[in-house]
């Protein structure tokens, strides 16, 4: 079984990016300014040097790395051929420009949401593949099983009760109501999951998988999106998260 290890990376300290999000910056309709464009979140720091160190290490069934990024290079990238510790058509990479091909996405694209949803129409990306941030690292001898048994991601996590039936969620709900606001419509991660579930048939619950390399067949993306490419289009069609 061939897998792919796919990487999205962004250098925010590259100046010229520094400029594309104050030539591009959010509108105010889509997010928060500060949390969207800040610095913070597209701060480089190295981390991927040692993400694919890691993965040449452990991970030698790898059939390829691929760093997702908008034509950038990362730092020291070329030292792993240099010491033959792989090919150079191991490390591969590729453009905002070619995931986005075909779809309405803005472009510059800071929205990291909107990147994970293209990431299946890779050209050439193997039908199992492991999706990581950046700043992910492998610290021990891994199999494919680790990812994969019999073709199936292996999918880790903890099994939670839908948002509107936990208690905390709640009580926020009906103090909001008491004092005369709204519903709560400020997005999170546990949100996505959740809708993501309900989407996907599962309403009874949803799996949090938490902030580690995730195992994907890019089928399911494919089948997926086949039947509402009106959802890729929307999911897409944000420059900022």
């Amino acid at each position: 079984m061939d897998i792919d290890y796919v990487i999205a990376w962004v250098d925010g300290n590259d100046p010229k990016h520094r400029m594309l999000r104050r030539q591009f910056p959010p509108d105010g309709k889509e997010c928060r300014a500060d949390e969207a464009a800040g610095d913070v979140r597209f701060q480089e720091n190295g981390e991927i040097y040692y993400n694919i160190a890691s993965v040449l290490k452990y991970a030698p069934f790898i059939r390829r790395i691929i760093v997702v990024t908008d034509n950038q290079k990362p730092k020291h990238l070329d030292a792993f051929f240099a010491e033959g510790l792989c090919g150079r058509d191991f490390i591969r990479l590729v453009s905002h420009d070619e995931i986005f091909n075909g779809l309405p996405a803005p472009r510059p694209n800071f929205n990291s949401l909107a990147i994970e949803a293209a990431l299946w129409r890779i050209p050439g990306l193997s039908e199992h593949f492991v999706y990581a941030n950046d700043d992910f690292f492998l610290n021990a001898p891994l199999s494919p099983e680790a990812f994969f048994i019999g073709g199936r991601p292996v999918i880790g996590g903890q099994w939670a009760r839908p948002e509107r039936k936990r208690l905390k969620v709640r009580v926020r709900n009906a103090l909001r109501k008491l004092t005369g606001r709204g519903p709560a419509t400020r997005p999170s991660y546990r949100k996505a999951l959740d809708l993501g579930a309900a989407l996907a048939g599962v309403c009874d619950g949803y799996l949090v998988h938490e902030h580690h390399p995730h195992p994907l067949r890019r089928s399911t993306f494919e089948q997926f999106f086949s039947g509402d490419m009106d959802a890729l289009n929307r999911q897409v069609s944000y420059r900022y998260r």
